[in-house]
């Protein structure tokens, strides 16, 4: 922007006046719908471009593969659940999709010896965004949505049998879930809504 001043011009004559004041409204007029246009058309375009970073995947292709080979041939081992106290057991009970009378019931069992029951640990581990995923075993089934800290479930299950994790619903940019295992911490090649990973257990 120049930062000369020019002196202030002359007055028009009155007969000339008007026609300025007129020509300067239409083209007033004609900007205005042209940026009118330009709202309508292009601005819900720019909004939903293929290519802005919330479509983009948060695990690239070359990781998702990398994490898929490492799932070849593996089978988990789930945490063991602590049932040494009552209090254990109470706090067992709580972290079980189901009633309380069902999840005294699977204590019991386990207690027996009838029944395995194992704590199964997941979390987002790229980004809270909103992911939901299905956590199914033993005929137990519940969703959890997942969070950046994580989440205990504790589920019955077969040895030789194994655990589902299915895709309910996507945050964006795929459903990405870590799980925590007593050899370490797992990450799952991201999944979408409606796949099912199943994974084997001894």
């Amino acid at each position: 922007m120049k930062d000369d001043i020019n002196p202030a011009p002359e007055p028009l004559p009155a007969e000339l006046a008007e026609p300025a004041t007129l020509h300067s409204g239409v083209w007033l007029t004609m900007l205005a719908s042209v940026a009118l246009l330009a709202a309508v058309y292009v601005l819900p375009s720019v909004k939903h471009d293929a290519s802005s970073p919330a479509s983009q995947p948060e695990i690239s292709a070359e990781t998702a593969t990398r994490l898929e080979a490492g799932l070849s041939g593996l089978a988990l081992h789930l945490h063991p659940v602590d049932l040494s106290t009552l209090a254990a057991q109470e706090e067992a009970v709580k972290a079980m999709p189901v009633s309380e009378a069902q999840g005294r019931k699977l204590i019991a069992d386990a207690l027996a010896g009838r029944q395995n029951l194992g704590r199964i640990v997941v979390w987002d581990n790229v980004s809270q965004d909103g992911d939901v995923i299905s956590v199914s075993s033993g005929g137990l089934s519940t969703n959890v949505s997942l969070k950046s800290t994580p989440q205990t479930i504790i589920l019955p299950y077969a040895k030789g049998g194994s655990l589902m994790v299915a895709g309910v619903q996507d945050g964006g940019g795929g459903i990405t879930v870590g799980m925590d295992l007593p050899t370490g911490p797992l990450p799952l090649p991201p999944l979408k809504v409606g796949e099912v990973r199943v994974l084997p257990l001894f």
